[in-house]
């Protein structure tokens, strides 16, 4: 025999419902979520590499397709940091000397703009790719005056810590 439907019955006034508890993330995943950018600045700085692991507070991307558009999209005193790598693997087109090449065309466009750009990392297995970089980008800021000063250097990224 089937049980007749009843509606359920109102709490009696009373009674007392314990609140739910709105769901949070683990610790660790809290703590990591909050050291994830250790300049907490909100200026964009740009990771251009293939395979290396994307520094903390940095943006990657793998292609200098994709390093041209966020360079586009991002005003120039929003621009805190740049690294290019040369080698981005057989699959992507392009290299680190094309990139650098878009950085430059983007400096010259409005070179005293880029009050927040405080350096330019230049960084392969092959130092001497990296080392030509450097020495087109710095080149390019040295021609413009308006420019301020911006470290350009061969090498990875120091390390930051919050």
């Amino acid at each position: 025999m089937a049980r007749p439907y009843r509606e359920p019955r109102p709490p009696h006034p009373g009674f007392f419902q314990k609140p739910k508890l709105e769901k949070r993330p683990p610790l660790r995943l809290a703590a990591a979520a909050k050291a994830a950018d250790p300049y907490k600045d909100g200026r964009l700085r740009i990771f251009l590499d293939d395979d290396r692991a994307c520094p903390p507070g940095w943006t990657l991307v793998k292609c200098v397709a994709d390093f041209e558009d966020l360079l586009a999209a991002c005003p120039p005193a929003n621009l805190a940091g740049v690294a290019l790598d040369w080698y981005l693997g057989h699959a992507v087109a392009g290299d680190g000397h094309e990139a650098a090449a878009a950085l430059i065309r983007h400096i010259e466009a409005a070179p005293a703009e880029f009050t927040a750009l405080e350096a330019v990392y230049c960084h392969s297995s092959v130092p001497e790719e990296a080392a030509k970089m450097a020495r087109a980008i710095a080149a390019a800021i040295l021609r413009n005056e308006d420019m301020p000063d911006i470290d350009v250097r061969v090498g990875s990224i120091p390390q930051r810590r919050s």
